[in-house]
C-alpha cells in the first residue's frame, strides 16, 4: 500500500520512517495550501487485513477525496475518518487553534464507505497541527498563509453518542441539494451577524461621533455668526487684511498690516472680540508685536483706529493702504505739489531740512482724503516714514521706527497709530474726521484777518537784511506817494544784534519810534522770530545755566546746530520752564506794541544731531506744534512758516508763488495746489507770501498783474516787491484791480457768513468738486487752476503770460459773471479774461 502511486500527489515520494514507526503517506499542494498526511504504523500487522479499520486506508481515502477536489477554486479542507473520536479530536484541535465557534459542515461521502469529511468554509488555516489521535494514530498537518479572526466553538460534539446522531442527521440533510443549500444560507446569515456585530457597533459609534461633531460645528458657526453680526471689525489674521466698509457695504478701503512679521506666522492670540466688546479686536504675535483695532464708527461713517506696539526692535510697524483707482488729496514732498497727488514720493519727518520738502515744509500733518470717500489720519506722535506708490503698486505705506539723526541713540520700541475711515460721501468722511482729529480754527471776525489790506515786506523793499528804522520811514513814504498805505509791516530782517537776544539792536532801531508807529498810527509790525540762540547772543550763557536748550545725544551739554552759518542752540519747548522764559522775552516786546510775530526755522540741520529733550516722546511734529502754541499766546497776528497739528491756532500759512517757465512762458505754478491741499488739511488762513523767480523765469509787468489778481483772492497776501519798483505803470493798473486794496467789498455780507462756516470747520478756499463731491468725473478732471471762495464765488485766474482766455468749469448751480448767467455744471471753452479784468463768478442763491 505504501508503494501505491495513487498516494503520491505532486510527484512526492512516500517515506517510511522505521525508527518512529511513522509512514508519510502523501503531500498535497494547491493555491498556497499544503496538506501533509502521515500515519503511525505501530500496529500494521493487525490492521492490514481490515481496510475498514486501518489508518492507512482512511488516509488514502482522504487523499483521493482531496485529489478529486483540487481543481475547485475554493476546495474544502477535508479529513476523513470512520471513528467519531477522530472527528471530535480533529474538531477540538481546529477550535483550539482558531477559536472558531461556527459549526463544522460534514459533507456526504465522496467515494468510499462511511467516510465523513470535515469542512470549515471560508477559512484559511495556518500552522494547524492537530495532536496525535489515540484512536487511529492519524496525524494531519495543514499550512495556509493567513489565519482569520477566531470564534468559540458550539457544543456540536458534546458527547460521542450525540455526535453519532448529529453525523447521521448531517448526512441525511446534506444528501439533498436543496436542504444543503438552505443550510449553507442559514449558516451564512448567522455567521454574518456574528462576524459583523462588532463592525456594526463600531459603525454606530462612528455615526454618533460624526453627528456630535457636526452639531458642535454647526452651533459654533452660529455663535461665530452672532459675534460677527455684532461687530464691525473685518480683519483676517491669516492674511492680515483689514477691510473698512462704508455702512452700506458698497465702498471699501483695504490695508495689509504687519508686513515686517513673517507671512507664515499666525498670531498667538486673536479672538473675534475682546471682553465681549465687538468694537475692539486685539492680536498678539509672540515676541513680535501687538495689534489693537478699535471701531470708532458712527451710523454713517465707519472708522478703524489701528495701533501697533512693537515687542522687539526688529519688528517695527509696517502697514500698506491700498489706494485703489480713486484720486487722493493731501500733503506730499514733491517739488511741485499736485492736486490731486500724482506720481510717487517718500518722506521721513525726522529729516533735518525744513525746506525743499514740498508741502511738508509748510505743515507736517499726515491726513489724506480720497474721491472714494476714504480718509486716513496718522497720529503726530508716531515716528512714521511715508512711502507713496514707490513700487508702482498704488499703495500708501507707513513705516514707523526711531531711525535717523533726529532720534537719540537709546533704543525705543517703535509704535504706530492711525485711523482709517470709509463712508459713501466724500464730504461726510471729511467732516467726521475733522471733528475727530482737527480742532476748529480760532478766527476773530473783527480782527480783519481775512481779505484785508496787504502785508508789506521790509526785506523786499530794502533788498537787504541789515536795515534800520530809516528803511521803515522810506517804505511808508514811498507807499503814500503812490497812493498806497502801509498798515501791516513785516519786519522780516535782522532786527536783533545777534539771533537769540530777543531784543532790538539799539544801534539800528529806536524803540520809541517803533512804539509810536504801533500805538499812534496803528501800524501792525510783524516781527520774525525763531527758537535759535547763537553762541554769541546775550542769552546763550543764561540758557546753558538754566538748561533752557535742547541737549546733545549725551544729555549733558546743549546740542549745537547751524543757523545762518553760525553755531546756535535751540529752545527746548518740551521744558515748560524754557517756554515760560521765552514767552517772557516776547512779552517785553509786547510792551512796546509789537504783538505780531512770524515764526521761522533754519533751512537745514534745524535740530542738533540725536537731540535729547526733557520729554522722551518728542517728535518733529510735536516740537513744531508746541513752538507754535507758545508763540501764539503772545501774538495777535501770527504767521507760521513751519508747523504741525496747529489747526486750532489762529495763524496764517505763507505760500510763495513761484514764477517758472512752462512751455517757454512765464507762469505761476504750485500755489493753488498747495492752498487747496492746506484747506483740506484744516488750515483755512492761507496767504500769498510774495513771489519767487525760478531759474530762467522773470517777473514781468504782465505777470505781476496776474500775480496780484491771484493774491487778492487769498485771505491774505504779502507784497515782497512794491509795484512801483517793478514798473511805474503798474501802480495805476494795480489800483484799478483792487478798489480799497481788499476783497471785502466784493464779498460783502457773505464775509461774515464765510467766517462762521470756517469756525464750523469749512475751508475758505475750496476745490471746485466741493459743490459736487461724489461726482467721480469732476475728480478725474483734476482741476488745479480754479477754486471756490466759500460756496458763493468761483475764481478762474490766468496764470501764464500771454494768455487772455481759458476754459472754465462751472459747478452745479446758477452762476453769473457781469452780464452773463450760466447754468452749471458746464465747461466754458475759451472764456475771455483780458489783462485788466478780474473775472469772478458769483453763485445766485434762490430766496
Amino acid at each position: 500500500m505504501a508503494d501505491n502511486p495513487a498516494f503520491s500527489l505532486n510527484d512526492e515520494e512516500l517515506v517510511n520512517d522505521s525508527k518512529n514507526s511513522v509512514k508519510k503517506l502523501a503531500t498535497w499542494s494547491e493555491g498556497g495550501i499544503t496538506l501533509h498526511i502521515s500515519t503511525e504504523l505501530a500496529d500494521m500487522s493487525s490492521s492490514a487485513s481490515s481496510p475498514d479499520s486501518t489508518n492507512e486506508y482512511e488516509a488514502m481515502h482522504a487523499i483521493n477525496s482531496l485529489h478529486t477536489l483540487k481543481s475547485s477554486k475554493a476546495p474544502p479542507l477535508a479529513i476523513s475518518s470512520q471513528t467519531n473520536n477522530l472527528e471530535a479530536d480533529l474538531y477540538q484541535n481546529v477550535s483550539r487553534e482558531t477559536n472558531d465557534d461556527r459549526p463544522m459542515q460534514f459533507l456526504a461521502p465522496q467515494s468510499l464507505g462511511e467516510t465523513q469529511y470535515l469542512n470549515v468554509p471560508g477559512h484559511n488555516f495556518t500552522n494547524f497541527l492537530p495532536e496525535t489521535v489515540e484512536d487511529g494514530c492519524t496525524v494531519i498537518s495543514l499550512q495556509v498563509p493567513t489565519l482569520p479572526r477566531a470564534h468559540s466553538a458550539p457544543d456540536l460534539f458534546a458527547s460521542a453518542t450525540s455526535n453519532d446522531q448529529k453525523l447521521s442527521t448531517s448526512n441525511t440533510d446534506t444528501s439533498s441539494p436543496k436542504k444543503e443549500e438552505k443550510l449553507k444560507m442559514e449558516m451564512t446569515k448567522e455567521e454574518l451577524i456574528k462576524t459583523y456585530r462588532l463592525h456594526v457597533f463600531v459603525f454606530l459609534i462612528f455615526v454618533v461621533m460624526v453627528i456630535s461633531l457636526s452639531l458642535s460645528w454647526y452651533y459654533k458657526q452660529i455663535a461665530n455668526d452672532i459675534l460677527l453680526a455684532n461687530q464691525n471689525i473685518f480683519f483676517d489674521p491669516a492674511t492680515r487684511t483689514l477691510t473698512v466698509l462704508d455702512p452700506g457695504h458698497i465702498l471699501k478701503v483695504t490695508a495689509k498690516l504687519g508686513l515686517e512679521i513673517p507671512s507664515w506666522m499666525l498670531p498667538l492670540h486673536c479672538p473675534l472680540v475682546v471682553k465681549d466688546n465687538p468694537k475692539i479686536k486685539q492680536c498678539i504675535w509672540k515676541n513680535r508685536a501687538k495689534l489693537t483695532i478699535q471701531n470708532v464708527a458712527r451710523s454713517d461713517v465707519n472708522c478703524y483706529n489701528v495701533s501697533w506696539e512693537s515687542l522687539q526692535m526688529q519688528y517695527f510697524p509696517h502697514d500698506c493702504i491700498d489706494l485703489g483707482t480713486a484720486v487722493w488729496y493731501g500733503p506730499s514732498n514733491q517739488s511741485f505739489s499736485t492736486f490731486p497727488i500724482r506720481g510717487t514720493f517718500q518722506f521721513q519727518p525726522s529729516d533735518y531740512t525744513v525746506q525743499n520738502n514740498g508741502l511738508f515744509s509748510s505743515r507736517l500733518d499726515l491726513y489724506w482724503l480720497s474721491s472714494n470717500a476714504a480718509g486716513l489720519y496718522v497720529s503726530p506722535e508716531s515716528p512714521v516714514t511715508v512711502f507713496w506708490n514707490i513700487s508702482g503698486n498704488q499703495q500708501l505705506c507707513l513705516v514707523s521706527n526711531f531711525s535717523g539723526p533726529f532720534y537719540p541713540s537709546q533704543e525705543r520700541l517703535p509704535y504706530l497709530n492711525y485711523t482709517l475711515c470709509q463712508s459713501n460721501q466724500v464730504m461726510l468722511t471729511h467732516t467726521v474726521m475733522q471733528s475727530m482729529f482737527q480742532s476748529k480754527p480760532s478766527i476773530n471776525v473783527s480782527s480783519d484777518a481775512m481779505f484785508s489790506s496787504p502785508f508789506w515786506s521790509l526785506k523786499g523793499f530794502s533788498n537787504s537784511l541789515n536795515v534800520t528804522d530809516e528803511f521803515i520811514k522810506n517804505l511808508t513814504k514811498d507807499a503814500e506817494e503812490n497812493d498806497f498805505q502801509v498798515q501791516k509791516l513785516s519786519l522780516d530782517v535782522e532786527w536783533e544784534r545777534t539771533t537769540g537776544d530777543v531784543n532790538f539792536d539799539p544801534s539800528r532801531f529806536n524803540k520809541s519810534y517803533l512804539e509810536e508807529l504801533t500805538k499812534q498810527t496803528n501800524m501792525q509790525i510783524i516781527l520774525t522770530i525763531s527758537p535759535y540762540f547763537k553762541f554769541s547772543s546775550s542769552n546763550f550763557a543764561l540758557g546753558v545755566i538754566n538748561s533752557t536748550f535742547v541737549k546733545d545725544s549725551g544729555g549733558v551739554v546743549p546740542g549745537l546746530t547751524l543757523y545762518d552759518g553760525q553755531l546756535t542752540a535751540i529752545l527746548d519747548v518740551f521744558n515748560q520752564q524754557s517756554v515760560t522764559w521765552f514767552t517772557e522775552r516776547l512779552k517785553e516786546l509786547n510792551d512796546i506794541g509789537i504783538e505780531n510775530f512770524r515764526l521761522t526755522y533754519g533751512t537745514q540741520s534745524w535740530l542738533p544731531y540725536k537731540p535729547r529733550f526733557q520729554s522722551t516722546t518728542g517728535t518733529p511734529n510735536l516740537y513744531r506744534k508746541l513752538m507754535t502754541e507758545a508763540v501764539s499766546r503772545m501774538s495777535n497776528t501770527l504767521i507760521v512758516e513751519h508747523s504741525s497739528e496747529s489747526r486750532h491756532v489762529n495763524s496764517l500759512v505763507p505760500l510763495v508763488a513761484k514764477i517758472d517757465l512752462v512751455d517757454g512762458r512765464n507762469c505761476i505754478v504750485g500755489i493753488i495746489d498747495e492752498a487747496l491741499t492746506l484747506s483740506i488739511m484744516g488750515y483755512p488762513l492761507v496767504m500769498v507770501d510774495g513771489f519767487k523767480e525760478m531759474k530762467g523765469a522773470k517777473m514781468t509787468s504782465e505777470m505781476y498783474l496776474r500775480w496780484y489778481q491771484l493774491a487778492l483772492t487769498f485771505p491774505a497776501y504779502l507784497i515782497t516787491k512794491p509795484p512801483w519798483s517793478v514798473n511805474k505803470s503798474l501802480v495805476h493798473a494795480v489800483k484799478q484791480l483792487s478798489p480799497k486794496e481788499n476783497m471785502s467789498h466784493i464779498l460783502g455780507d457773505y464775509l461774515h457768513q464765510l467766517t462762521q462756516e470756517v469756525l464750523q470747520g469749512q475751508p475758505i478756499l475750496r476745490p471746485v468738486w466741493w459743490q459736487d463731491p461724489n461726482n467721480a468725473s469732476v475728480h478725474a478732471m483734476a482741476i488745479q487752476d480754479q477754486f471756490l471762495i466759500g460756496e458763493m464765488f468761483l475764481i478762474a485766474p490766468i496764470l501764464c503770460e500771454g494768455c487772455y482766455q481759458r476754459d472754465v468749469y462751472i459747478p452745479p448751480g446758477i452762476w453769473e459773471s457781469e452780464d452773463r448767467i450760466i447754468l452749471g455744471p458746464k465747461v466754458l471753452t475759451d472764456f475771455p479774461v483780458p489783462l485788466d479784468k478780474f473775472v469772478i463768478f458769483k453763485q445766485r442763491k434762490e430766496k
